[in-house]
Protein backbone atom coordinates (compact mmCIF):
# COMPACT_ATOMS: atom_id res chain seq x y z
CA UNK A 1 0.00 0.00 0.00
CA UNK A 2 2.83 2.30 1.13
CA UNK A 3 4.33 2.19 -2.33
CA UNK A 4 1.58 4.63 -3.46
CA UNK A 5 2.16 7.21 -1.03
CA UNK A 6 4.27 10.24 -1.65
CA UNK A 7 7.31 11.49 0.93
CA UNK A 8 4.89 13.83 2.59
CA UNK A 9 2.08 11.23 3.04
CA UNK A 10 4.66 8.66 4.29
CA UNK A 11 5.94 11.12 6.72
CA UNK A 12 2.81 11.62 8.09
CA UNK A 13 2.39 8.44 9.22
CA UNK A 14 5.55 7.89 10.86
CA UNK A 15 4.91 11.37 12.39
CA UNK A 16 1.33 9.87 13.39
CA UNK A 17 3.48 6.52 15.33
CA UNK A 18 5.40 9.24 17.41
CA UNK A 19 2.65 11.57 18.18
CA UNK A 20 0.55 8.33 20.04
CA UNK A 21 3.87 6.97 21.26
CA UNK A 22 4.35 10.67 22.93
CA UNK A 23 0.65 10.69 24.13
CA UNK A 24 1.89 7.21 25.53
CA UNK A 25 -0.91 5.76 23.40
CA UNK A 26 -0.28 1.72 22.64
CA UNK A 27 -2.66 2.12 19.07
CA UNK A 28 -2.55 4.13 16.14
CA UNK A 29 -6.18 5.08 15.32
CA UNK A 30 -7.24 7.96 13.26
CA UNK A 31 -6.55 10.76 15.61
CA UNK A 32 -2.92 10.31 15.21
CA UNK A 33 -3.12 10.27 12.05
CA UNK A 34 -4.98 13.63 12.05
CA UNK A 35 -1.97 14.88 14.38
CA UNK A 36 0.25 13.45 11.67
CA UNK A 37 -1.42 15.42 8.87
CA UNK A 38 -0.98 18.75 11.07
CA UNK A 39 2.83 18.02 12.13
CA UNK A 40 3.41 17.57 8.46
CA UNK A 41 3.88 21.21 7.92
CA UNK A 42 4.89 20.59 4.34
CA UNK A 43 2.11 18.93 3.68
CA UNK A 44 -1.36 20.30 1.64
CA UNK A 45 -3.34 18.80 4.06
CA UNK A 46 -1.45 20.78 6.97
CA UNK A 47 -1.91 23.83 5.07
CA UNK A 48 -5.85 23.03 4.22
CA UNK A 49 -6.64 21.94 7.89
CA UNK A 50 -4.88 25.46 8.89
CA UNK A 51 -7.01 27.67 6.54
CA UNK A 52 -9.76 26.36 8.55
CA UNK A 53 -8.24 27.17 11.93
CA UNK A 54 -7.42 23.43 12.74
CA UNK A 55 -4.09 23.40 14.69
CA UNK A 56 -2.04 20.60 16.09
CA UNK A 57 -1.93 22.12 19.46
CA UNK A 58 -5.10 22.18 19.96
CA UNK A 59 -5.85 19.34 18.81
CA UNK A 60 -3.69 17.14 20.72
CA UNK A 61 -5.09 19.28 23.87
CA UNK A 62 -8.88 17.97 23.09
CA UNK A 63 -7.28 14.19 22.70
CA UNK A 64 -5.34 14.46 25.91
CA UNK A 65 -9.02 14.97 27.65
CA UNK A 66 -10.36 12.51 25.88
CA UNK A 67 -8.23 9.53 25.95
CA UNK A 68 -6.18 8.27 29.33
CA UNK A 69 -2.58 7.50 28.57
CA UNK A 70 -1.54 4.23 29.11
CA UNK A 71 0.66 3.62 32.52
CA UNK A 72 3.30 1.54 30.38
CA UNK A 73 5.18 3.19 27.69
CA UNK A 74 4.02 2.19 24.13
CA UNK A 75 6.78 0.03 22.81
CA UNK A 76 8.46 0.19 19.36
CA UNK A 77 5.40 -1.15 17.55
CA UNK A 78 2.29 0.41 17.95
CA UNK A 79 -0.65 -1.44 16.00
CA UNK A 80 -3.45 0.59 14.39
CA UNK A 81 -6.61 0.41 14.56
CA UNK A 82 -8.62 -0.95 12.03
CA UNK A 83 -10.18 2.56 11.65
CA UNK A 84 -6.82 3.67 10.79
CA UNK A 85 -6.34 0.94 8.68
CA UNK A 86 -9.72 2.01 6.77
CA UNK A 87 -8.75 5.57 6.76
CA UNK A 88 -5.24 4.64 4.59
CA UNK A 89 -7.07 2.52 2.44
CA UNK A 90 -9.92 5.42 2.03
CA UNK A 91 -7.22 7.31 1.19
CA UNK A 92 -5.52 4.86 -1.34
CA UNK A 93 -9.20 4.98 -3.07
CA UNK A 94 -9.79 8.88 -3.08
CA UNK A 95 -6.42 8.97 -5.02
CA UNK A 96 -8.03 6.95 -7.57
CA UNK A 97 -11.39 8.22 -7.71
CA UNK A 98 -9.50 11.83 -8.42
CA UNK A 99 -7.43 10.12 -11.08
CA UNK A 100 -4.28 10.79 -9.39
CA UNK A 101 -1.26 8.57 -9.80
CA UNK A 102 -0.06 9.06 -6.23
CA UNK A 103 -1.21 9.23 -2.82
CA UNK A 104 -0.98 12.37 -0.90
CA UNK A 105 -1.55 14.32 2.33
CA UNK A 106 -4.84 15.69 0.80
CA UNK A 107 -5.65 12.14 -0.02
CA UNK A 108 -4.99 11.07 3.50
CA UNK A 109 -6.87 13.97 4.81
CA UNK A 110 -10.32 12.82 2.78
CA UNK A 111 -9.89 9.36 3.80
CA UNK A 112 -10.25 10.40 7.10
CA UNK A 113 -13.09 12.39 6.33
CA UNK A 114 -14.85 9.17 4.93
CA UNK A 115 -14.44 7.22 7.61
CA UNK A 116 -15.99 9.88 10.22
CA UNK A 117 -14.20 8.31 13.70
CA UNK A 118 -15.67 9.74 16.88
CA UNK A 119 -12.67 10.95 18.10
CA UNK A 120 -11.79 12.94 14.73
CA UNK A 121 -15.18 14.43 14.55
CA UNK A 122 -14.89 15.53 18.57
CA UNK A 123 -11.48 17.55 17.62
CA UNK A 124 -12.89 18.67 14.42
CA UNK A 125 -16.16 19.87 16.19
CA UNK A 126 -14.24 21.67 19.21
CA UNK A 127 -12.30 23.78 16.47
CA UNK A 128 -15.47 24.42 14.77
CA UNK A 129 -14.83 22.52 11.94
CA UNK A 130 -17.65 20.17 10.15
CA UNK A 131 -16.24 17.19 8.30
CA UNK A 132 -18.21 18.42 5.10
CA UNK A 133 -16.55 21.93 5.18
CA UNK A 134 -13.55 20.53 5.40
CA UNK A 135 -14.20 18.27 2.83
CA UNK A 136 -15.21 20.66 0.41
CA UNK A 137 -11.65 23.30 1.56
CA UNK A 138 -10.25 19.67 -0.07
CA UNK A 139 -11.77 19.68 -2.96
CA UNK A 140 -11.44 23.34 -3.77
CA UNK A 141 -7.90 23.22 -3.32
CA UNK A 142 -7.55 20.22 -5.14
CA UNK A 143 -9.79 21.71 -7.98
CA UNK A 144 -7.97 25.00 -8.36
CA UNK A 145 -4.59 23.18 -9.29
CA UNK A 146 -3.78 23.75 -13.27
CA UNK A 147 -4.83 20.86 -15.28
CA UNK A 148 -1.61 18.91 -16.06
CA UNK A 149 -1.71 17.51 -20.27
CA UNK A 150 1.24 14.99 -19.03
CA UNK A 151 -0.82 13.50 -16.61
CA UNK A 152 -4.33 13.82 -18.24
CA UNK A 153 -2.49 12.11 -21.83
CA UNK A 154 -1.59 9.07 -19.31
CA UNK A 155 -4.53 8.84 -17.68
CA UNK A 156 -6.54 8.56 -21.30
CA UNK A 157 -3.83 5.75 -22.32
CA UNK A 158 -4.71 4.10 -18.90
CA UNK A 159 -8.62 4.25 -19.60
CA UNK A 160 -9.08 3.78 -23.47
CA UNK A 161 -12.11 5.05 -24.75
CA UNK A 162 -15.29 2.77 -26.25
CA UNK A 163 -16.22 3.57 -29.49
CA UNK A 164 -20.32 4.50 -29.33
CA UNK A 165 -22.18 1.67 -30.48
CA UNK A 166 -25.88 3.40 -32.80
CA UNK A 167 -27.59 4.78 -29.54
CA UNK A 168 -26.32 2.54 -26.90
CA UNK A 169 -23.86 4.54 -25.72
CA UNK A 170 -23.03 8.49 -25.71
CA UNK A 171 -19.50 9.65 -26.42
CA UNK A 172 -18.55 12.01 -23.64
CA UNK A 173 -15.17 14.38 -23.82
CA UNK A 174 -12.07 14.68 -21.49
CA UNK A 175 -14.02 17.82 -20.10
CA UNK A 176 -17.26 15.90 -19.63
CA UNK A 177 -15.98 12.50 -18.00
CA UNK A 178 -13.73 15.49 -14.97
CA UNK A 179 -17.04 17.41 -14.57
CA UNK A 180 -19.31 14.31 -13.40
CA UNK A 181 -16.99 12.93 -11.83
CA UNK A 182 -16.14 16.27 -9.90
CA UNK A 183 -19.59 16.28 -9.34
CA UNK A 184 -19.79 13.20 -7.23
CA UNK A 185 -17.31 14.41 -5.64
CA UNK A 186 -19.13 17.64 -4.56
CA UNK A 187 -22.10 15.95 -3.67
CA UNK A 188 -20.47 13.46 -1.21
CA UNK A 189 -23.40 11.43 0.39
CA UNK A 190 -25.87 13.58 -1.48
CA UNK A 191 -27.60 12.83 -4.64
CA UNK A 192 -25.57 14.56 -7.66
CA UNK A 193 -28.19 17.45 -8.70
CA UNK A 194 -27.51 20.21 -11.45
CA UNK A 195 -25.46 22.62 -9.32
CA UNK A 196 -23.17 19.73 -8.62
CA UNK A 197 -22.41 19.43 -12.31
CA UNK A 198 -22.64 23.22 -13.17
CA UNK A 199 -19.66 23.89 -11.04
CA UNK A 200 -17.91 21.30 -11.57
CA UNK A 201 -17.86 22.45 -15.31
CA UNK A 202 -16.80 25.78 -14.57
CA UNK A 203 -13.66 24.38 -11.92
CA UNK A 204 -12.06 23.48 -14.99
CA UNK A 205 -10.93 27.00 -16.64
CA UNK A 206 -10.16 25.28 -20.12
CA UNK A 207 -13.46 23.34 -20.52
CA UNK A 208 -15.73 25.05 -23.60
CA UNK A 209 -18.63 25.61 -20.79
CA UNK A 210 -15.94 28.07 -18.19
CA UNK A 211 -15.10 29.59 -21.57
CA UNK A 212 -18.21 30.60 -22.98
CA UNK A 213 -19.72 31.73 -19.41
CA UNK A 214 -16.47 33.90 -19.46
CA UNK A 215 -16.63 35.66 -22.77
CA UNK A 216 -20.22 36.69 -21.87
CA UNK A 217 -18.98 38.25 -18.78
CA UNK A 218 -20.10 35.82 -16.29
CA UNK A 219 -17.49 35.78 -12.79
CA UNK A 220 -16.55 32.30 -12.62
CA UNK A 221 -15.64 32.73 -9.06
CA UNK A 222 -18.91 34.11 -8.29
CA UNK A 223 -20.52 31.76 -9.76
CA UNK A 224 -18.95 29.16 -7.92
CA UNK A 225 -19.32 30.44 -4.95
CA UNK A 226 -23.20 30.81 -5.61
CA UNK A 227 -23.68 27.71 -6.30
CA UNK A 228 -21.56 26.61 -3.85
CA UNK A 229 -23.96 28.02 -1.56
CA UNK A 230 -27.24 27.46 -3.45
CA UNK A 231 -30.50 26.50 -1.55
CA UNK A 232 -32.24 23.47 -3.37
CA UNK A 233 -35.25 23.77 -1.53
CA UNK A 234 -38.42 23.75 -3.40
CA UNK A 235 -36.12 23.29 -6.61
CA UNK A 236 -36.22 20.09 -8.93
CA UNK A 237 -32.91 19.14 -7.46
CA UNK A 238 -34.69 18.66 -4.12
CA UNK A 239 -35.26 15.05 -3.28
CA UNK A 240 -38.95 13.92 -2.97
CA UNK A 241 -38.14 12.00 0.46
CA UNK A 242 -36.09 15.36 1.46
CA UNK A 243 -39.37 17.59 0.22
CA UNK A 244 -41.49 15.20 2.11
CA UNK A 245 -38.98 14.88 5.11
CA UNK A 246 -39.61 19.24 5.78
CA UNK A 247 -44.06 18.78 5.78
CA UNK A 248 -43.64 15.96 8.35
CA UNK A 249 -43.93 16.60 11.97
CA UNK A 250 -43.92 14.38 15.55
CA UNK A 251 -46.28 15.11 18.21
CA UNK A 252 -46.03 13.72 21.59
CA UNK A 253 -48.84 13.15 23.63
CA UNK A 254 -48.95 11.20 27.16
CA UNK A 255 -50.29 8.44 25.65
CA UNK A 256 -49.52 8.81 22.16
CA UNK A 257 -47.01 9.33 18.97
CA UNK A 258 -48.60 10.84 16.52
CA UNK A 259 -47.03 11.48 13.13
CA UNK A 260 -48.59 13.93 10.20
CA UNK A 261 -47.68 13.99 6.74
CA UNK A 262 -49.10 17.04 4.55
CA UNK A 263 -46.58 15.70 1.81
CA UNK A 264 -48.84 15.79 -1.38
CA UNK A 265 -47.02 12.75 -2.38
CA UNK A 266 -48.26 10.81 0.89
CA UNK A 267 -51.32 12.56 0.83
CA UNK A 268 -51.95 10.87 -3.19
CA UNK A 269 -51.01 7.28 -1.98
CA UNK A 270 -53.21 8.03 1.67
CA UNK A 271 -56.02 8.59 -0.55
CA UNK A 272 -55.32 5.69 -2.88
CA UNK A 273 -55.05 3.38 -0.12
CA UNK A 274 -57.94 4.69 1.54
CA UNK A 275 -60.19 3.96 -1.75
CA UNK A 276 -58.41 0.65 -1.84
CA UNK A 277 -59.57 -0.63 1.38
CA UNK A 278 -62.81 0.24 1.39
CA UNK A 279 -63.07 -1.57 -2.26
CA UNK A 280 -61.56 -4.78 -0.70
CA UNK A 281 -62.85 -5.07 2.61
CA UNK A 282 -66.55 -4.95 1.97
CA UNK A 283 -67.24 -7.06 5.83
CA UNK A 284 -65.74 -4.48 7.42
CA UNK A 285 -67.56 -2.32 9.65
CA UNK A 286 -67.88 1.26 8.35
CA UNK A 287 -69.83 4.18 8.64
CA UNK A 288 -70.19 7.03 6.03
CA UNK A 289 -67.65 8.50 4.11
CA UNK A 290 -65.55 10.90 5.74
CA UNK A 291 -66.17 14.71 5.11
CA UNK A 292 -63.37 17.22 4.70
CA UNK A 293 -60.96 17.50 7.48
CA UNK A 294 -62.19 14.99 9.17
CA UNK A 295 -60.27 12.66 11.03
CA UNK A 296 -60.05 9.04 9.84
CA UNK A 297 -59.05 5.87 11.25
CA UNK A 298 -56.71 4.95 7.66
CA UNK A 299 -55.78 1.78 8.09
CA UNK A 300 -56.16 -0.92 11.22
CA UNK A 301 -52.96 -2.97 12.78
CA UNK A 302 -55.27 -5.93 12.55
CA UNK A 303 -55.71 -6.08 8.46
CA UNK A 304 -53.04 -8.30 7.01
CA UNK A 305 -52.47 -6.36 4.27
CA UNK A 306 -50.46 -4.09 6.87
CA UNK A 307 -47.91 -6.45 7.67
CA UNK A 308 -45.25 -3.77 5.77
CA UNK A 309 -45.87 -1.10 8.82
CA UNK A 310 -43.51 -3.02 10.70
CA UNK A 311 -41.09 -1.56 8.71
CA UNK A 312 -42.43 2.02 9.57
CA UNK A 313 -42.27 1.57 12.86
CA UNK A 314 -38.43 0.16 12.60
CA UNK A 315 -37.52 2.88 10.53
CA UNK A 316 -39.46 5.52 13.11
CA UNK A 317 -37.59 3.92 16.33
CA UNK A 318 -34.42 3.72 14.51
CA UNK A 319 -35.08 7.70 13.71
CA UNK A 320 -35.79 8.74 16.50
CA UNK A 321 -32.54 7.36 18.38
CA UNK A 322 -30.42 8.88 15.05
CA UNK A 323 -32.10 11.98 15.91
CA UNK A 324 -31.23 11.94 19.74
CA UNK A 325 -27.65 10.89 19.16
CA UNK A 326 -26.85 13.65 16.39
CA UNK A 327 -28.72 16.12 19.23
CA UNK A 328 -26.47 15.35 21.90
CA UNK A 329 -24.15 12.39 21.69
CA UNK A 330 -20.49 13.64 20.78
CA UNK A 331 -18.75 11.24 22.89
CA UNK A 332 -15.47 9.96 21.27
CA UNK A 333 -15.79 5.77 19.69
CA UNK A 334 -14.95 2.85 21.92
CA UNK A 335 -11.61 2.35 23.22
CA UNK A 336 -8.79 0.99 20.05
CA UNK A 337 -9.00 -2.35 19.07
CA UNK A 338 -5.27 -3.84 19.26
CA UNK A 339 -5.18 -5.47 15.65
CA UNK A 340 -2.32 -5.29 13.44
CA UNK A 341 -0.78 -3.16 11.20
CA UNK A 342 -2.18 -2.85 8.19
CA UNK A 343 -1.71 -5.33 4.99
Amino acid sequence: MFERFSPHARRVVVLAQEQARDLHHDYLGPEHLLLGLLAEVNGLAHRILDSVGVTLDESRRILVEAVAPTEIAPGRHIPFTPPAKQTLEKAVREALALHHTGVGTEHLLLGLISVADGRVLTVLHRQDVEGEVLRQAVLDEIADRPPDPEQRRRQLEQFPRRPARGNRLTRTTWAMDEALDQARRYAGAEAVGSHHLLLAALTDRTSAAARALTDVGVDLEAARAALRAVDVTGTADELPELAGRRQMRLRLTDDALILEARDPVLLEQARATVAALRDTEPDRERGAEPSPGQDVELIADDLDVTVSLTDVWQALHLSLRDIRRRRFDRTPTPGPDDDDTPA
